[in-house]
C-alpha cells in the first residue's frame, strides 16, 4: 500500500494532521510520500506517484479554500481515493451547500431561504417572521452570523451585501447572496463527529448566559451523548454517505425533534480534551474512555482497518 500524504492547508500551523498521519505510516511500516499542494508540480508528481489513497486535510481561508476544491476536483475526476472523498469535502464551509443536501435528504433543519436577488430578499422582508439570523455561506465561530430583530437591521444587511463592502465572514467579504434562517432559542449545540459511521465523538459547546445568539459561542462541556444524539447523528450520515462528518445539532422545542445546523469536515484541537469515544459494536454503540485525535481516529478507519487493501496487496505479490 502507498499512502500519499498532503500537507495541511490550514492557516493554524500547530496540531497539523498530516504530522501524526507520517509517524502512523512510520510506525505500520507503510509506504508513503508527503506532497505540497502549493508546488506547481503538485497534480503531476502526486499522479506519477500512483497511490492508493491520498490523506488531505484542508483549510477554510478564502484563497486556501479555492486552492484545495479545484485540485481535488481535478484529483476526483482522476479517480484517486481521496480522503475525505469529494463527496464529504464539497460542502466544508459552504453552508448554502450543505442546506441543500440537508433537505434533499430530509434531514430536519430550521426553515431556511437562500437569495440571489437584492429584490426577492426585499420583498421577503416585508412579511418575514422577526426576529430571524442572517448568516454568510462560509464562515466559522458565529462570526458571519447576525441577529436581525426588526426590517430595518434587515435592508442594512442586505444592501450592505448586494450594493457595498459585503456581508463579513469573519475572512473575507461575501457579495450577492443572502442566506436567512429561523431562529430558534438555544442553550447550547450538539457538535458530534461521526467516522465512517463506526466512531463518534462529541460534546456540547455552550450559549452564554443572559446573551441571544442564534449559534455557540465557543464555550465546550464535555459531557456523555445521550443515545438520541447518537442515534440521530448515524441516521444523518447513513443518508449522507459521507467519509465523516463533524455535525451542529440542536433540540428545537418548538418542532420538538433534533435539526442540523451545519456540518465540516476538519477541526481545531479543542475537542481533545473530552474522555470518551464511541464505538459501533454490532448494532450498538460502546462508549470508551478514549480521546484519541481526529487525525489518528481517521487513519485508523481509513487506513489500518481497510481490509480491501490486504487483498489487494496479495494480488499484486502474486
Amino acid at each position: 500500500m502507498k499512502i500519499a500524504i498532503v500537507k495541511d492547508t490550514v492557516v493554524r500551523k500547530k496540531f497539523l494532521w498530516h504530522d501524526t498521519w507520517i509517524k502512523m505510516c512510520e510506525e505500520n511500516d507503510i509506504d508513503y510520500q508527503v506532497f505540497d499542494s502549493f508546488k506547481p508540480d503538485f497534480i503531476d508528481r502526486l499522479v506519477e506517484y500512483k497511490p492508493d489513497k491520498v490523506l488531505w486535510r484542508s483549510g477554510n481561508s478564502p484563497h486556501m479554500k479555492f486552492k484545495d476544491e479545484t485540485q481535488r476536483q481535478i484529483l476526483d475526476t482522476l479517480n484517486f481515493r481521496v480522503i475525505p472523498n469529494w463527496r464529504t469535502h464539497w460542502v466544508y464551509d459552504h453552508k448554502i451547500r450543505q442546506t441543500y443536501l440537508f433537505k434533499k435528504h430530509k434531514i430536519p433543519v430550521p426553515e431556511t431561504h437562500v437569495f440571489f436577488k437584492e429584490k426577492a430578499v426585499m420583498n421577503f422582508t416585508k412579511r418575514a417572521e422577526y426576529p430571524f439570523v442572517i448568516k454568510a455561506d462560509g464562515g466559522a465561530g458565529s462570526k458571519s452570523t447576525r441577529f436581525v430583530e426588526d426590517r430595518t437591521t434587515a435592508v442594512d444587511i442586505i444592501r450592505n451585501t448586494f450594493r457595498r463592502q459585503g456581508k463579513w465572514t469573519g475572512r473575507e467579504y461575501e457579495h450577492h447572496v443572502t442566506y436567512i434562517q429561523e431562529y430558534i432559542p438555544i442553550k447550547f449545540v450538539w457538535r458530534v463527529c461521526i467516522i465512517k459511521n463506526d466512531v463518534i465523538w462529541g460534546y456540547k459547546t455552550m450559549v452564554k448566559p443572559g446573551t441571544i445568539k442564534a449559534s455557540s459561542q465557543g464555550i465546550r462541556e464535555f459531557v456523555s451523548l445521550p443515545e438520541n444524539v447518537i442515534k440521530f447523528t448515524e441516521k444523518v450520515n447513513r443518508k449522507l454517505r459521507l467519509d465523516w462528518g463533524i455535525f451542529d445539532f440542536i433540540w428545537s422545542k418548538k418542532h420538538r425533534r433534533y435539526m442540523a445546523l451545519e456540518v465540516c469536515d476538519t477541526c481545531g484541537p479543542g475537542y481533545k480534551d473530552r474522555g470518551l469515544t464511541y464505538y459501533k459494536k454490532g448494532n450498538k454503540w460502546v462508549s470508551k474512555e478514549d480521546n484519541s485525535l481526529m487525525e489518528r481516529l481517521i487513519f485508523n478507519e481509513f487506513i489500518l482497518k481497510d481490509q480491501s487493501w490486504a487483498s489487494k496487496n496479495a494480488i499484486r505479490e502474486l
